[in-house]
């Protein structure tokens, strides 16, 4: 779309891979110039970055987003995983109250 910024075409290219019988063609040289650091804080702001991390992840090789990012990225994928599991114990404890 015009008036978006290649982070937000970024960010959009790959949250679309997780919808069913979508692909993308990863650019690896175009990737290389995006800032991540902007693409990262994008996927924060719209409480996005767990599903960006396991985006990322299925797309294949991990040298394509340098490190510092898919690690910050983990941290917000593990906390929601450890977040959804206390909730689902919680319901399931009330449920068999």
């Amino acid at each position: 779309m015009e008036g978006e910024t290649r982070e937000e075409r970024t960010l959009v290219e790959i949250l679309r891979t997780t919808l069913p019988g979508a692909t993308v063609a990863v650019d690896a040289l175009e990737w290389q110039s995006v800032d991540w650091g902007q693409v990262v804080a994008l996927a924060r702001l719209q409480g996005l970055s767990p599903l960006l991390f396991r985006a990322l992840k299925d797309l294949g090789p991990d040298w394509l987003v340098p490190s510092p990012w898919m690690i910050q990225l983990f941290g917000d994928y593990s906390s929601t995983v450890r977040t959804n599991l206390l909730r689902f114990r919680e319901r399931r404890l009330a449920r068999d109250l």
